[in-house]
């Protein structure tokens, strides 16, 4: 049997302001952070990949393919991180996630052989989407229950400035007529921002967590 150590004895009444008290809001702030790099990353690639391949040399629908095997590795990740997730944790799940996708935006720009542009763009499809997911777990796993769906929720919102900025920042990039490698690593940037931030994110382990592992 798993007993979740929280207290029931009161209903807490829940407002935004619970999520910058008792120690919150410094780990409430990482968090929208590397939500919204995260988000920056998805939307901005998702958006101008095509574009971005089509002007270092791919032929337009070579690009269009590129965008497909992206969203591919979407489907493999996501089931992949979480178990990842489960095994290790979901803080050195995303530090992985965040590294690796920088790593494998970085070198889209350089002309890779067909073979590894294909390992690479399902590598960076299969760890942005799965970092995603974990993300919210994380998130869930970190507020208590009187505040967590307002701690997510609040999350995922300023997650959406990621998603605004990113294809704003690639339309940028791309009008700055930047070398083609480049305009990847403006993209790999933010993944090495989203692993710096996580890194600092410290979060004791829960009741539930520890009893679980034990009753196992």
């Amino acid at each position: 049997m798993v007993y979740i150590n929280e207290s029931l004895t009161r209903v807490e009444k829940s407002t935004a302001l619970n999520l910058f008290t008792d120690g919150r809001a410094i780990k409430t702030l990482l968090l929208w952070l590397c939500f919204g790099m995260l988000m920056l990353m998805v939307y901005g690639v998702n958006t101008w990949l095509p574009k971005m391949m089509n002007v270092g040399g791919y032929s337009l629908g070579s690009s269009i393919t590129f965008l497909v095997v992206l969203n591919i590795g979407n489907i493999f990740g996501t089931m992949l991180f979480g178990v990842l997730a489960d095994r290790w944790g979901p803080k050195i799940t995303l530090i992985f996630g965040f590294l690796v996708c920088a790593f494998s935006i970085s070198l889209l720009g350089f002309h890779p052989p067909t073979t590894l542009l294909y390992i690479l763009l399902l590598l960076a499809g299969g760890v942005m989407f799965g970092s995603l997911s974990v993300i919210h777990g994380l998130a869930a796993d970190f507020y208590p229950t009187h505040i967590r769906s307002t701690g997510i929720g609040f999350a995922a919102a300023m997650g959406r400035f990621g998603a605004i900025a990113g294809p704003l920042v690639g339309g940028s990039v791309l009008a700055m007529n930047l070398p083609f490698e480049q305009n990847f690593m403006v993209f790999a940037v933010p993944g090495l921002i989203g692993a710096i931030a996580i890194s600092f994110f410290i979060q004791k382990k829960t009741f539930l967590h520890s009893t679980w592992n034990k009753t196992r």
